[in-house]
């Protein structure tokens, strides 16, 4: 009988701040006959094609009590493509916080709502200190000495107020590479930034992948009105089978109209109601919606995990500096006999 392949939805703790690489193992009982097996980390999370991220700009409060469970109608499975039993899991997205901004007023969000949209799956993404940086007049333009200070700032004052731990994600203030001069935001822990127009191809494993200028899809509603509208709009592949495998989509926009009744929000629902129909859960099952950082994150983890396999063991190690992520771990040569159970935390599939 032919091996079987399993996919298995592992956690790993791994914080950038860890002395060793961190290791991980897992054991169960291969059947005899069995052969050598092979693992490797599947390019995204769950073994999907492809990632879709929903980004919401300027810290704005109706994220927490809104857009969670607006997002949150629409689901994805913890199931690799084709196999079915999978875990339901809710659309999520990223608030991009301008750190001045925080708890400043009623509009804004607050330090506890952050929090929470943490806890929701949510992530907070880098959005400048002040948001004051821009390319369009001299005077907008900032210094080395600026964009340092706004760099280490912005993200020593996020990681104070959401537990220690500063975001991975940024989103360029008007658009302004300049935030990221001489890689200032890498160098304080950002993995990857984004704004409309930036030059990087989607599919994340492309050569010439820019992580620090990747590019989002503009939805704000004048855009996407005069865009003609379309419900899937910027999308890749809309009239065929889709984003190309190994991309990354992000949507973006600074609202989402509350009224049902209004075009904006029967455009968005519309919008996430067809893309999980089609590659969601009720669909195809192809994608994988996280916050931007998460899927970079992840990337950035399957790539420099080294994986050590033999009958019955797995092992799994990262190196110091690379954030923490859950990995898919994709293991071939285990038999139908063999006794096997899911990774304490984890999810399996054979």
């Amino acid at each position: 009988m032919p091996p079987s392949s399993i996919r298995a939805a592992i956690i790993t703790a791994c914080a950038a701040a860890t002395v060793q690489a961190a290791e991980w193992r897992w054991t169960w009982t291969p059947a005899p006959g069995d052969p050598a097996p092979s693992a490797a980390t599947a390019a995204f999370k769950y073994g999907k094609d492809w990632a879709y991220a929903v980004e919401i700009d300027d810290g704005p409060k109706w994220v927490r009590d809104f857009a969670v469970p607006f997002l949150a109608a629409h689901a994805f499975t913890d199931a690799p493509p084709g196999v079915a039993g999978g875990r339901r899991l809710p659309f999520v997205g990223s608030v991009a916080a301008v750190v001045a901004n925080i708890g400043f007023n009623d509009a804004h969000v607050s330090w506890d709502d952050l929090r929470a949209l943490r806890e929701a799956g949510w992530a907070v993404m880098n959005h400048s200190f002040d948001h004051r940086g821009y390319h369009w007049k001299p005077e907008g333009r900032l210094d080395d000495d600026a964009v340092a200070v706004d760099a280490w700032w912005s993200q020593a004052l996020l990681a104070a107020g959401l537990g220690g731990r500063a975001p991975t994600g940024a989103v360029y203030a008007n658009g302004y590479v300049d935030y990221n001069r001489g890689d200032v935001l890498a160098r304080n822990g950002i993995a990857i930034a984004t704004r409309v127009g930036g030059s990087s191809t989607r599919v994340v494993g492309a050569a010439d992948a820019r992580w620090m200028d990747f590019p989002r899809n503009y939805l704000d509603e004048g855009v996407w009105a005069k865009d003609g509208g379309a419900v899937l709009a910027q999308l890749p592949g809309a009239d065929g089978d889709g984003p190309a495998a190994g991309s990354l989509i992000i949507d973006f926009t600074h609202g989402i109209d509350r009224e049902p009744a209004s075009a904006n929000h029967r455009r968005w629902k519309d919008r996430l109601t067809t893309i999980a129909g089609r590659w969601g859960a009720d669909g195809g099952d192809r994608l994988w919606c996280a916050p931007t950082a998460e899927v970079a994150d992840y990337v950035r983890a399957a790539r420099a995990a080294r994986i050590t396999v033999s009958p019955g063991r797995l092992g799994v190690s990262l190196p110091d500096g690379i954030p923490g992520s859950a990995l898919t771990i994709r293991i071939r040569g285990v038999g139908p006999a063999a006794k096997i159970q899911a990774p304490a935390g984890g999810a399996l599939h054979r």
